[in-house]
């Protein structure tokens, strides 16, 4: 019981608190999150932020809306406080934090006069690392990107919006600073948006009134007209956790229930020795409700003490979850044992004490006086007919766990499925950093491009370093940049991503060349520009030809000579199918480069040995070209494929416990069940053996028993796992629900496990001394 409980009190705490718990602003069942579905962005997802136009269209629905905050995300170099620091950073509307509900703890937020001033409110722990707690900070100025900025103001102990690795924030008019088309081009997507709905406002209305704005937008040909999304924040703040933590539950909820039939047929078990006294009890005048009350009194005093220390158990369990998967759950910082999950795990004990107590509360209570004197005698024989009940709670156990081991062997071999898919790359013993330059600094494309070169060129001089390389983006850490090309025809098109990588980047992560060349240090700017495609956009665009020597229109006014094709790699995500990619030299300039204030770039090298051993060497190289450089963030290679995969990892590994919970609890209950029927049974076999019923007769007597009492579970568990399973299906990889090896391989495991459990009881049965047998 204390098993079942504290598993369900641990996930119901963690889905409490993503799924159920308000967010931490006045009203937040208000707060709806926009989405644009159309322009450059929304033309190759089904939604992104909105244009500065569209905010503004917005804005006018004051009859829908109390008030509008939009932002975006930056970061910057923070300097002359020590080390170097790079800072995740929110611009957003000055009216954000009375929007929200939440005022600074120290200081202030921004005045309505402030959307272009330089002015910054710290998060409480960046203000506790720069200023150690000082309420002096205030009037305080700190280096952005080599500007001065006033700190203004400090937020709350564990304020996070828009996210959790926000750590300071700036008036919107800063990015209009930094890139003055954000705010005239209607077709630059950049700012995430937050409205909060009047009373009586609901999303349908909302919507429609959005589909009139839409109408009136700009479109740019060529691209889908703009239009509208609408999500609350707090299932936006949930993310794609919702299916996962349902499964959980429902799960989690079978263990108990497993646990709950077996502490049944304990209470079985213990009221047949009981007959007596309910007897006696029956004769002195109790009813039969005054027994199923003490009776049911005993088995919820049961089940609170179980429920005690369940929440022990919950407590190690969500601190382990927590420990383990710290990236993959919403809202780490609001999930514990609160007061909601005690009442729930005090109800799910009152109401397990209940259930598991009822059957045998109803069954005691009713037998007759004379049934119970003559059962409870020294010389009756139970027979098989007395243990039905029992019999068919083991059956429901069996099913339930049935249920509950598929579940966890699909989601198992997804996985092991998806972690074996070659990604097309050598993931181990490469490190990469992350830097991003300020404009400040790096105002134009060859001060960028100079800068990650001389880097790489200082760290291929250090010991351990085998090569080194830079790249816009990285493989698995998120960063993908993409275009359309047209294919001449209208509505032929090919989507494809783009990566900007120097010389022996193929190299470094072993990506095979299947025909042409790699880059070289030739390729340069003002000079031919070239491009590497994977095998994939080659099979499109030239399906019966060798890519080498073509050319495609892409920027500038010369043609892009194709001149290499690469295998195949899985860019995104392992599960994403293989895209269509091109690949420019960053040595060559890219068309962003110049037009982005701010660069970031990974610098990816290969070790000799272990790859975060490099991490010392890369900042040597990076204080060599510039002292004043922070480096962002260091990772590996295989950290990121992990990390791709860590939402499927964690819901495979607590289904996969609760699931051997769940089997190790219905062994315990068939265990318990063929044991206590032995026990009953010990006259009825001596006299089989007596009438010449040898041992191995006996024992095959109660293995046949407990394999037809099993069989009937898997049975009835199959058919319920068909209906589960069907919830997992947006969480496997290349599985199916019905898949016909899951199947075998669990019923197979439980009918062995519950022929292992009857053993014992069965060998002892077939060691009873008949004479022994009929003495007593």
């Amino acid at each position: 019981l204390a098993l079942g409980t504290g598993a369900n009190t641990a996930i119901f705490s963690v889905a409490e608190s993503v799924l159920l718990k308000p967010l931490p602003y006045p009203h937040d069942d208000q707060l709806v999150e926009l989405w644009s579905t159309g322009g450059k962005l929304g033309i190759m997802s089904r939604r992104g932020p909105l244009s500065w136009q569209q905010v503004q269209n917005v804005g006018d629905l004051h009859h829908d809306l109390s008030g509008v905050a939009a932002f975006t995300g930056t970061r910057y170099n923070l300097t002359g406080q020590g080390e170097p620091l790079e800072v995740q950073a929110a611009l957003a509307s000055p009216s954000l934090f009375e929007f929200l509900g939440v005022q600074p703890a120290l200081g202030r937020g921004f005045a309505a006069s402030e959307l272009h001033d330089r002015v910054v409110v710290l998060s409480h722990a960046l203000w506790l690392q720069l200023f150690g707690g000082d309420a002096g900070a205030i009037g305080r100025v700190v280096t952005l990107d080599g500007n001065g900025f006033t700190v203004v103001g400090v937020m709350p102990a564990g304020f996070a919006f828009p996210d959790d690795g926000t750590q300071i924030w700036t008036p919107l008019g800063q990015a209009f600073a930094a890139q003055p088309e954000i705010e005239t081009n209607p077709d630059f997507q950049a700012f995430n948006t937050v409205v909060r709905l009047r009373d009586g406002v609901d999303l349908q209305r909302l919507q429609s009134d959005l589909a009139v704005v839409a109408t009136r937008q700009h479109a740019t040909p060529g691209l889908r007209p703009p239009g509208f999304a609408v999500t609350r924040l707090r299932d936006e703040a949930a993310g794609d956790t919702r299916t996962p933590l349902l499964v959980l539950l429902a799960v989690v909820g079978f263990v108990l229930i497993i646990g709950c039939v077996n502490a049944a047929n304990l209470l079985l078990a213990r009221s047949s020795a009981r007959q007596r006294e309910f007897a006696v009890r029956r004769a002195l005048g109790a009813g039969r409700g005054r027994l199923m009350g003490q009776l049911l009194t005993e088995s919820v005093l049961l089940a609170l003490a179980g429920g005690v220390v369940g929440i022990l158990f919950a407590e190690i369990g969500v601190s382990a979850i927590l420990k383990a998967w710290p990236a993959v759950l919403p809202r780490t910082h609001q999930i514990g044992i609160d007061a909601a999950t005690l009442v729930y795990a005090l109800l799910i004990s009152l109401l397990a004490g209940i259930a598991f107590g009822l059957a045998p509360a109803w069954r005691s209570s009713g037998v007759p006086l004379d049934t119970a004197l003559r059962e409870g005698s020294a010389t009756s024989t139970a027979g098989p007919g007395r243990h039905r009940l029992q019999r068919s709670l083991v059956v429901a156990e069996i099913a339930l766990a049935m249920i509950v081991l598929t579940g966890a062997g699909l989601l198992v071999r997804s996985f092991v499925r998806l972690r074996n898919v070659d990604p097309g790359y050598d993931v181990h013993e490469v490190l990469a950093a992350r830097i991003r330059l300020s404009p400040a600094r790096y105002g134009d494309e060859a001060g960028k491009v100079g800068f990650y070169q001389n880097v790489v060129d200082e760290l291929r001089l250090e010991p351990g370093v085998a090569n080194a390389s830079v790249s816009l983006t990285l493989p698995m850490s998120g960063e993908v940049n993409g275009f359309r090309l047209g294919l001449g025809s209208p509505g032929d098109y090919v989507d494809i991503d783009q990566g900007v990588v120097s010389p022996d980047f193929f190299r470094i992560l072993r990506i095979p060349l299947l025909a042409g060349r790699m880059f070289t240090d030739g390729d340069r700017a003002n000079t031919q520009p070239v491009a590497i495609i994977n095998a994939a956009l080659a099979r499109r665009l030239w399906p019966n030809a060798s890519p080498i020597g073509r050319t495609m229109e892409l920027r500038g006014p010369l043609p892009t000579l194709v001149v290499g094709e690469i295998g195949n790699i899985h860019y995104a995500s392992l599960a994403d199918p293989v895209k269509a990619e091109i690949y420019l030299p960053f040595a060559q300039g890219h068309e962003e480069f110049e037009r982005m204030p701010e660069m970031s770039a990974w610098i990816v090298a290969r070790a000799t040995r272990d790859p975060l051993a490099l991490a010392s060497a890369v900042r040597r190289a990076v204080a060599a070209v510039d002292p004043q450089q922070p480096v962002a963030a260091f990772t590996t290679l295989s950290g990121l494929v992990s990390q791709s995969t860590a939402a499927r990892s964690f819901d495979m590994t607590l289904v996969g416990v609760f699931a051997l919970l769940a089997l190790g609890l219905a062994v315990v209950g068939i265990y318990g069940v063929t044991a206590y029927t032995v026990q009953q049974r010990t006259q009825e076999i001596g006299v089989r053996m007596a009438l010449g019923a040898a041992r191995g007769n006996v024992l095959g007597l109660v293995l046949m028993e407990t394999a037809v009492t099993a069989g009937i579970g898997i049975v009835i568990g199959i058919a319920g796992a068909l209906a589960f399973t069907r919830a997992l299906a947006s969480l496997l990889y290349e599985i199916s629900v019905t898949d016909s090896t899951t199947f075998v391989i669990t019923t197979m495991i439980l009918a062995a496990a519950a022929i292992l459990a009857a053993l014992v009881p069965a060998l002892r049965a077939a060691r009873i001394d008949p004479v022994r047998a009929l003495r007593a």
